[in-house]
């Protein structure tokens, strides 16, 4: 990972190994995390790569980073998600020996029903979340219905999407967000892992041998399918599959069923 200021914004990107020659795109709501601390195990780090990985992310791992003493807002790896294009912008400023397009890409993909759920308890962990909404937030003695109804709700109320720490961060859904950023990912990737198999698919795309850490987990309350979430909002479900071309695409190309009819 990069975390690079340029015009006074924060941009971040994953991994880029030059001696492995590969960048990772991680995504936001598909483990990234997780894989990325694989990928950065796996494959030990040369002196020119980049990767920040996580300080004090948890008890469990260690910090993972490469480099970051070389950038000073690196902000020990906490920032966010940056897709191709971006990357691509800021390519020179990076001092590689070779251009972007002879790195190999790796990213995930998941269904985007199933991120959007993951998004939703994820944001309202606590107030100070970019897109937490008191009004949309889960409450002890909260039926089902109550909670499908606020992430209903959620998914469809903008608020301002500071992903890559813009000054100037866009105002839209969550939807948006997942879109706007894992969707040029999927697209740009030689490698793209599938999600519902992640262990699998880093085993045999990979060569990742051991399990993965699962971090960020347990934050999903409701043991429900994302489908689930949708009941009675049919149409608004289709809308979402359709607005992830390249990702249903891919999901339905390699034989991954979406969590729910698409009609």
């Amino acid at each position: 990972m990069v975390l690079l200021v340029v015009d006074g914004d924060y941009i971040l990107c994953m991994i880029i190994s030059e001696k492995h020659n590969f960048i990772f795109y991680k995504p936001m709501k598909c483990a990234g995390t997780s894989v990325e601390y694989a990928i950065a195990l796996k494959y030990k780090l040369g002196d020119t790569d980049i990767c920040t990985g996580q300080s004090g992310y948890d008890e469990n791992y260690g910090d993972w980073g490469k480099n970051v003493e070389k950038y000073a807002y690196l902000n020990n790896g906490k920032a966010e998600h940056c897709g191709p294009h971006r990357l691509e912008f800021l390519w020179d400023l990076l001092n590689f020996s070779k251009p972007i397009s002879e790195f190999k890409k790796i990213t995930i993909a998941r269904d985007p029903l199933e991120q959007l759920v993951s998004y939703y308890w994820w944001a309202h962990r606590r107030p100070d979340m970019l897109a937490f909404k008191s009004h949309t937030c889960p409450l002890t003695g909260d039926t089902r219905k109550d909670v499908y109804r606020k992430f209903i709700d959620w998914i469809q109320t903008d608020y301002r999407a500071a992903i890559y720490k813009e000054s100037e961060a866009p105002i839209e859904t969550p939807i948006q967000t997942l879109k706007r950023i894992n969707e040029s990912m999927v697209a740009g990737s030689d490698i793209v892992l599938l999600y519902q198999n992640l262990a699998r698919e880093c085993q045999d795309k990979l060569a990742i041998n051991f399990p993965l850490p699962l971090m960020k987990s347990g934050k999903k309350f409701l043991p429900d399918q994302a489908s689930d979430y949708f009941y009675g909002y049919s149409s608004l479900r289709n809308n979402i599959y359709d607005a992830f071309p390249l990702t249903m695409e891919y999901l339905t190309k390699h034989g991954n069923k979406p969590a729910g009819p698409h009609n």
